[in-house]
Parts: structure tokens; C-alpha cells; sequence
């Protein structure tokens, strides 16, 4: 059982990165706390650094509604 992670910017609770590996999508994006700001997550790695928590929300909402 994976443990909850909580953003220490906003509260809110952030997705498992090693949970992402089981759903049936191959490529599925997250936000994650990156310093100050906030990431995009992919495959492990956080592959957009820096961006605010709204921009990161839209960015993975639109990456992973084309999965």
C-alpha cells in the first residue's frame, strides 16, 4: 500500500508516482513540489520544473486527456 503525499505549499494530497506505473495508460502525467513551485512528472522523473500550480493543473489536464 502506497502512503499519501502531501503538497507543503497548498495541503492538498499529490498523486503516487509508483502508483502512476499501474493504471492500464502507458504514459500518464503528474504534478509534484519542485523547490518553491511545482513539476510535471513523467515516468519517475520531473520533466517541467517550475511552474505554478495552475499552470501545472491545466498542462497535465490537457497532456493527459491526448493519452
Amino acid at each position: 500500500m502506497a502512503t499519501a503525499t502531501w503538497c507543503k505549499h497548498c495541503g492538498r494530497k499529490l498523486p503516487d508516482p509508483a502508483g502512476l506505473n499501474g493504471r492500464s495508460r502507458t504514459v500518464t502525467y503528474a504534478i509534484v513540489p519542485d523547490g518553491p513551485m511545482f513539476g510535471i512528472l513523467l515516468n519517475g522523473e520531473v520533466m517541467i520544473h517550475g511552474l505554478k500550480l495552475e499552470n501545472a493543473q491545466e498542462i497535465v489536464s490537457i497532456l493527459n486527456s491526448m493519452n
